[in-house]
């Protein structure tokens, strides 16, 4: 039955509840108070519970106190939703509720209740929507107004959805679940004021301070792992879940990959974080010079490190009873050096053109090279030498290069070796310096005769020094000419050279040594010819002599129809006569001229003679004939007695005593000369050489 001034329909619906774990899964009598207003449809600016009190009195059987919304025609349904939102809503039903099963209460309007047809509003309903854990359920219920509504189907002017706990001790979260010794736990709850103890696992908290009724921060003793209770005057809550652990205090230290903190500049270095008690979700914070670096990792790596530059990390730990969640690690400071670029260059002792067998000796001039330098020279790329910066030797060739590599020992080189400037060298051959000296005089002079001395050099370079000596005293001048009038016999002249040629071994030299016989005069006019006086056409072999004196040369002269076959120049020689008798003369000859002569008569026999000259002969030889009567006949022939050339003079002919007689035409050999007149004959033997 509905009333006209007030129709009130309420629906209650338990929407839903957590899994049941403790023994009793309905709803203890008692009160109940609403801990959450979730929201309004449509919105009413802010909350409105419509039921300001819910007693459970019994076993199905509530009372609601409704607030007061005044005015006649409003209709509250009541229903049940199984879910979180506003849907399946119970239809409307004229039925009342069963007495006493629940009072509604609305001051100012008439109080009405109906029964559903579905499963009604009781225990049933709660112990499918209850939660035992909190003892809570959500109420969802809407009203309106405007008359009733004669099918049972209604438009709601407002839905209400609310949350109803049971009035008692109650805990309904604390944090953290996990702690250790000393450490604070915030435990949430209701109807905390007067509490007389909190414990942890069974074990009493090291204190707790009641923060407000709903508020406790508790500090676990040594605690153990189970449930949290609240004791208080109104009675004890428990809830489990808590976890006891041993405290631990997290830390950090890094290290890098670098053997020192003295780096190259440029260097790429790691960081590695090393930890302890981190938990499962650590964070890592690295700085570098207190500002923020890197990313949330174990691992930071920098390539731009300065001298001073200082790094370390921050790490929050959310370890289990950690003592602290944040620590700071060790700090490491670096100083950073430039990097420098080695150089090497060699120079030699001498220079480049040298002389073979030369002793050479190579400076090698680092920088940069660090304490400790390797060496390695090389010649010709050959290694030589030793780990030293002084390379000598005395074995260079045209074409030799020589060079060093260093391996340098310094921090933060550019390059690990480096090769110097190369020398190659031009080797000449070591020489001997010579010199000859020559007089343009014999070695008889004489006195006041100008001699002129000329020294010919071998190895004496573009521009020798010349040092004339007359028996080791300096004379003349620095000219490879000297010339002196006023020697005498003994004194020596020689020529001292200093050459200029490169390679020079020694760079002097002495010349041969030329002495003279100063002559004062004229010789002395010889003494008496000694020699046959009376001799025979074409007699050879007649010695003509006189006496001896040293440093004289001797001229000799015969008639015209001899000559002198040996012994020009000496006080004695060999005559071969001719036809015509005649003077032999002879002068004492010097360099100063030669003496008056001295002569001596030699007269020729009367007969048929033939002289025959040059004999051997090549092209021409001149017969000499005398004391011939009538005409004369000469006839050539070979050894065979072959006839090669026949020829007869006339005394009227002017050329009847000497004839020239060509031989060119004559092979080489041995041939007879055969000269008659009227009367007589005679043989020669003629000699033919090509």
């Amino acid at each position: 039955m509905r009333k006209n001034l007030l129709k009130l329909l309420m629906l209650a619906c338990l929407l839903f509840s957590k899994s049941v774990t403790q023994a009793q899964s309905t709803p203890p009598v008692g009160n109940y108070i609403v801990t959450g207003f979730f929201f309004t449809v449509p919105p009413l600016g802010g909350p409105l519970s419509l039921v300001k009190t819910l007693t459970k009195t019994g076993t199905d059987k509530y009372n609601a106190h409704l607030a007061n919304i005044g005015g006649a025609g409003y209709q509250f349904d009541f229903g049940l939703n199984t879910s979180n939102h506003l849907v399946d809503w119970a239809p409307v039903d004229s039925t009342p509720l069963s007495s006493g099963f629940m009072t509604l209460d609305n001051p100012g309007g008439v109080d009405y209740g109906y029964l559903h047809p579905g499963p009604g509003f009781n225990d049933t309903v709660y112990n499918n929507t209850y939660d035992p854990a909190t003892q809570t359920f959500y109420m969802h219920y809407g009203y309106h107004g405007g008359g009733a509504a004669t099918d049972g189907q209604n438009t709601y002017t407002r839905q209400v959805y609310e949350k109803w706990e049971y009035d008692t001790v109650r805990i309904i979260s604390f944090t953290p679940a996990v702690a250790g010794d000393g450490a604070g736990v915030i435990i949430k709850g209701r109807k905390f004021t007067g509490a007389t103890g909190v414990s942890f696992g069974g074990i009493a908290a090291a204190s707790f301070k009641v923060l407000s009724d709903t508020v406790i921060r508790a500090v676990v003793g040594t605690g153990a792992s189970g449930a949290i209770k609240v004791i208080t005057p109104h009675g004890s809550a428990v809830k489990p879940g808590f976890i006891y652990c041993t405290r631990v205090t997290p830390s950090v230290t890094i290290k890098s990959n670098t053997t020192s903190l003295t780096i190259c500049a440029g260097t790429k270095v790691t960081f590695e974080a090393m930890s302890l008690h981190t938990g499962d979700s650590a964070k890592w914070q690295w700085k570098k010079n207190g500002r923020n670096v890197g990313t949330n990792s174990h691992i930071y790596v920098d390539s731009l490190l300065k001298t001073g530059d200082s790094v370390w990390v921050l790490l929050n730990s959310d370890a289990p009873c950690a003592t602290t969640t944040t620590v700071k690690s060790n700090v490491l400071v670096f100083k950073v050096i430039a990097k420098v670029t080695p150089a090497v260059i060699i120079r030699d002792s001498i220079g480049e053109h040298i002389c073979a067998g030369t002793r050479v000796k190579f400076t090698a001039f680092l920088t940069n090279g660090g304490l400790h330098p390797f060496y390695q020279w090389k010649k010709n790329g050959i290694n030589v030498g030793t780990d030293s910066d002084v390379y000598i030797t005395d074995e260079l060739k045209t074409g030799d290069s020589i060079k060093v590599v260093v391996a340098a020992n310094i921090d933060c080189s550019v390059a690990d070796r480096v090769t110097s400037n190369v020398i190659v060298f031009t080797v000449s051959e070591r020489v001997k310096p010579s010199t000859t000296i020559e007089a343009n005089k014999d070695s008889v002079i004489c006195v006041g005769t100008p001699v002129r001395f000329t020294a010919i050099v071998v190895n004496g370079g573009t521009h020798p020094v010349f040092q004339w000596k007359i028996n080791d005293h300096n004379v003349g001048t620095n000219s490879s000419i000297f010339i002196d009038s006023l020697l005498k016999s003994g004194q020596l002249v020689r020529c001292k050279l200093t050459g200029d040629a490169a390679c020079s071994v020694p760079d002097t030299a002495i010349s041969n040594a030329i002495g003279f016989v100063v002559q004062n005069g004229k010789p002395a006019k010889p003494s008496a010819i000694v020699g046959q006086h009376i001799v025979k056409p074409g007699l050879a072999h007649v010695e003509y002599s006189v006496t001896k004196i040293a440093g004289v040369k001797y001229a000799w002269t015969v008639p015209t129809t001899s000559f002198i076959t040996s012994g020009q120049g000496t006080n004695s020689i060999l005559v071969t006569w001719g036809i015509k008798s005649g003077l032999v003369t002879v002068r004492a000859v010097n360099v100063c001229g030669a003496s008056e002569p001295v002569t001596d008569s030699v007269s020729v026999s009367a007969g048929l003679n033939a002289v025959l000259y040059p004999n051997p002969a090549r092209d021409m030889a001149s017969l000499q004939v005398s004391g011939y009567k009538g005409k004369v006949e000469i006839i050539v022939t070979d050894m065979t007695g072959r006839v090669m050339t026949m020829k007869t003079l006339y005394q009227d002919y002017k050329m009847a005593g000497q004839y020239l007689l060509p031989v060119s035409n004559l092979g080489a050999g041995l041939y007879i000369v055969t000269v008659k007149d009227d009367v007589n004959i005679t043989s020669l033997k003629l000699i033919k050489v090509k």
